[in-house]
């Protein structure tokens, strides 16, 4: 993996939650945190959480992060490899179950996406998304979409 992954979100700022891409023994991982500054941190309990369903964005953002890029060795091309610079897009969500209905904010979650699916600029991740300690807070899958590099006519 290459560091330049999480430099091809479009997610910056508060919407940016994933913070490092980590090799575990299971893979790559993704390290998220809900940033003090996010909207999505509940006021009314001091900013301690956010939705449960944030877990899901933490995850494409993962994916994201993880999708190939394109070479740039003249004439080559990597299937289902984006054009330089397109932004990775989540276009789909299936069987997701969220397994708590906040989120600590101040914690710190470990993400995993695993391509299941690949077909062109299509690809299908199956995602969990955990506390530090274990705790599975989301799980599913999630397809990404991105545009594919034109040939020159």
């Amino acid at each position: 993996m290459s560091p330049s992954g999480l430099e091809l979100l479009p997610q910056r700022g508060p919407a940016r939650l994933v913070v490092e891409i980590r090799e575990s023994e299971e893979g790559l991982v993704g390290i998220a945190r809900v940033p003090a500054d996010s909207p999505f941190r509940g006021p009314l309990l001091g900013g301690a959480s956010a939705p449960a369903m944030l877990a899901v964005e933490m995850a494409a953002q993962t994916a994201a992060a993880l999708e190939p890029t394109p070479s740039s060795a003249p004439g080559s091309e990597e299937s289902g490899a984006g054009a330089p610079g397109s932004p990775r897009l989540l276009v789909g969500l299936r069987a997701v179950e969220l397994h708590a209905e906040r989120l600590d904010a101040e914690a710190t979650f470990l993400c995993r996406a695993r391509a299941t699916s690949t077909s062109g600029p299509l690809r299908i991740y199956r995602f969990e998304v955990s506390s530090v300690s274990g705790e599975l807070v989301a799980e599913g899958e999630l397809s990404t979409f991105f545009e594919v590099a034109s040939s020159p006519t």
